[in-house]
C-alpha cells in the first residue's frame, strides 16, 4: 500500500482481492467521510475485482496534478478626472 495515493487510487491499483478487501476495511475506519466517497471506493473495488477476475491488465492510475495556468490580469487604465 502506498500512502502517497488516495484510497481510491490504491484500490484501483490493487493486484489481489485480499488487498482490495483490506483497503475497503481501512476505509471503514475513516469517520469523517461522505457517503459519496465511500460509494466511489466501493464502485472502484467492484470494477477492479471484475478486472482481476477476467484477467484484464490494469493501467496505472495517474495522480499527478495538472499544471495550473496563470490567469491573465485585466489591464487597468487610470484616467484623469476633468474639472
Amino acid at each position: 500500500m502506498n500512502s502517497t495515493h488516495g484510497l481510491k487510487e490504491q484500490i484501483a491499483n490493487a493486484t489481489t482481492s485480499d488487498e482490495i478487501n483490506k483497503l475497503l476495511s481501512l476505509g471503514k475506519t475513516f469517520e469523517q467521510v461522505d457517503y459519496r466517497t465511500r460509494s466511489r471506493w466501493n464502485n472502484t473495488a467492484k470494477r477492479r475485482l471484475t478486472e482481476i477476475a477476467t484477467g484484464v491488465q490494469k493501467k496505472e492510475v495517474k495522480t499527478e496534478a495538472k499544471p495550473v495556468k496563470a490567469k491573465k490580469q485585466k489591464k487597468v487604465v487610470f484616467t484623469k478626472k476633468k474639472k
